[in-house]
């Protein structure tokens, strides 16, 4: 009876490891063999020691389970590592014009800016995130890995006095927005107050506009700046009739 008993408890030590192993391995809800299983998936640790898993479990799913987990993480990694907005810096006329030469139906925006002034640097920080929210999106060697529904640029002014003097640009930031066919849609000083509502806004218009819709738009506009002009000028001419001329 006591030789038995013995025999018995021999069984029960050469036995529990296994049987541990076996819980462990099919509990999906058990902590260590999730992190173990991530580690290493052809071992399971438990009390500090380590038992390979039996041939029957150690299935082609743990395996792809862990090689899909790994592929995600680095392909997130890569992407917050590439998510910067492309925006062109323009020195010159003719560095402009290949911008706007670039066969490309996608809005332009061209900002242009001052390095000393206090409001363009306001507006170029709301510049640079509404580029990444809609500009192409580069690596670090400047490579496009997403593109984009908008393209951004930007002018320095000291860098480009001759080009905004030909533009008649006279107050910054001052802001130019394109789209082929079309040409030159509108342009406009606009001050990091008016951000939102001179610049966003429009652009998220036209983003949803075909370019008859955007045509129509720009002729109103036209119409509308014409029958101001012819405004002040009735105006001018009614202040002149109205002076004595001493001649």
């Amino acid at each position: 009876m006591k030789n038995q008993a013995q025999l018995v408890s021999v069984l029960l030590l050469i036995l529990h490891p296994l049987v541990t192993v076996s819980f462990l391995q099919v509990s999906p809800n058990r902590r260590n063999y999730h992190h173990a299983s991530l580690r290493t998936p052809e071992l399971v640790t438990n009390n500090h020691r380590r038992y390979p898993l039996p041939p029957l479990l150690e299935t082609k799913s743990t395996k792809n389970d862990y090689e899909e987990e790994t592929f995600l993480t680095n392909a997130h990694l890569k992407t917050n590592k590439n998510n910067m907005p492309k925006i062109t810096t323009i020195l010159g006329l003719t560095e402009f014009l290949d911008f706007l030469a670039e066969y490309d139906e996608r809005i332009l925006v061209v900002e242009f800016y001052a390095s000393w002034c206090k409001s363009c640097h306001k507006f170029g920080q709301k510049y640079k995130q509404l580029a990444r929210k809609y500009a192409d999106k580069v690596d670090e060697n400047g490579e496009i890995v997403e593109e984009g529904k908008i393209r951004f640029a930007q002018v320095e002014y000291g860098a480009n006095v001759h080009l905004c003097r030909s533009f008649g640009i006279k107050k910054l930031p001052y802001v130019q927005i394109y789209k082929a066919p079309l040409g030159k849609i509108t342009e406009f000083v606009c001050g990091p107050k008016y951000f939102d509502d001179r610049l966003v806004k429009p652009l998220e218009e036209y983003l949803v506009m075909t370019d008859d819709e955007i045509q129509f738009r720009m002729n109103m506009e036209e119409g509308q700046a014409l029958g101001d002009r012819i405004v002040e000028e009735v105006r001018g001419l009614a202040k002149k009739e109205n002076t004595t001329s001493i001649d």
